[in-house]
């Protein structure tokens, strides 16, 4: 919004003599006197256009005067201010605040426009259109039809209008779209169009990034466990990702490092990972794993993953080993113990034998 140190000032009577603008600007924090602002009322503008109440006009100019930062000294100032009256219009049809939306990627953006000084009219006796923080225009209604001419090309089959709810939807929105849109309200008069009413929306995207996946690359008791995270597709930019171990004691440990980040150069998304390594805690051979992802309003997180750790190939080998032994010794007792038996029953059966 223009300040009012910027605006056309044409004169300044003050004490029998003009004074510069700092003058100007310094003299207009009398601005709280109310009869003084009721007599820039009466005096400049006619009362039939302006329909704000002076303690409105009281509070813009209060907000305006914290940006100042006025350093000058004055005294008792007696004077008319005169302003251009089409600036002093823009007291009442400028909203303070921008609206904020919220819109999906690739989904629809709502951008209002709030009739509230055209609530009798039709729409046949109205334009009314809507423009980016580029001036491009995105959509016009032309007394009571659609009109192209002055759309830009980038809008074009993009936009539909609610003429109930003085609403345009804005399709397939892309991260390139966030920003600032004006709606405008204008009536024709004798004189020329008349912008009754503006409405400022400030629109954000966000893309829900994919659900994180872990994949495991190495695992081994002495090295631990190498895994990456992963997420694409999503905006803005993610402020943390880590993971949870979780373990058979109930024990549990987060554990993260620098992300990893890159942004598409079409779709403006972002695609994020982290690699990590995890030592195995000691006399634990499974643990359950969770990485999670966070940005600035939302957080998801993967489906728990069970990460087995082998058994030690050497320990396998000595079991194995052992097991080997134990059965080739019970194998060679068993062969052992059959000989002796038959061979005693076959000195049993020969006579004179003893």
């Amino acid at each position: 919004m223009q300040k009012l140190s910027d605006f056309w000032w044409t004169s300044l009577i003050g004490r029998g003599q003009e004074e510069d603008k700092d003058a100007l600007v310094g003299a207009a924090n009398i601005f709280y006197r109310e009869r003084f602002v009721r007599e820039i009322y009466r005096t400049i503008v006619p009362e039939r256009i302006l329909d704000i109440t002076s303690d409105r006009l009281l509070n813009q100019y209060h907000r305006w005067q914290e940006s100042w930062r006025l350093g000058a000294a004055w005294g008792d100032w007696n004077f008319f201010l005169l302003i251009s009256p089409s600036l002093i219009l823009s007291f009442s049809i400028l909203d303070a605040a921008a609206m904020k939306k919220q819109a999906y990627f690739n989904r629809t953006a709502y951008l209002p426009c709030h009739p509230t000084k055209a609530q009798n009219m039709s729409l046949s006796e109205l334009v009314v259109f809507w423009q980016d923080q580029k001036k491009s225009v995105l959509y016009e209604h032309y007394f009571g039809r659609e009109k192209l001419d002055s759309v830009n090309a980038k809008y074009l089959n993009r936009t539909s209008f609610d003429g109930e709810n003085w609403t345009l939807g804005l399709h397939n929105v892309q991260i390139k779209d966030m920003g600032l849109y004006d709606c405008f309200i204008q009536k024709k008069t004798p004189k020329g169009s008349v912008i009754l009413q503006q409405t400022n929306t400030e629109l954000s995207v966000i893309a829900n990034f994919s659900e994180p996946q872990i994949e495991v690359q190495y695992k081994d008791r002495n090295s631990g466990i190498n895994l990456t995270c992963s997420s694409k597709q999503g905006f803005p930019k993610p402020t943390r990702m880590y993971v949870w171990i979780m373990n058979s004691t109930n024990s549990t440990s987060e554990y993260s490092d620098d992300m990893l980040i890159s942004q598409d150069n079409v779709t403006e998304l972002f695609s994020v990972s982290i690699n990590l390594s995890i030592p195995f805690p000691d006399d634990v051979w499974s643990v359950t794993a969770v990485c999670v992802l966070e940005t600035e309003s939302m957080t998801t997180s993967s489906t728990p993953q069970n990460i087995v750790l082998p058994r030690s190939e050497s320990n396998q080998d000595k079991r194995k080993s052992w097991i080997a032994t134990v059965i080739i010794g019970l194998i060679f007792f068993a062969l052992a113990l059959f000989y002796l038996i038959n061979r005693y029953l076959r000195k049993q059966k020969r006579p004179g034998i003893s």
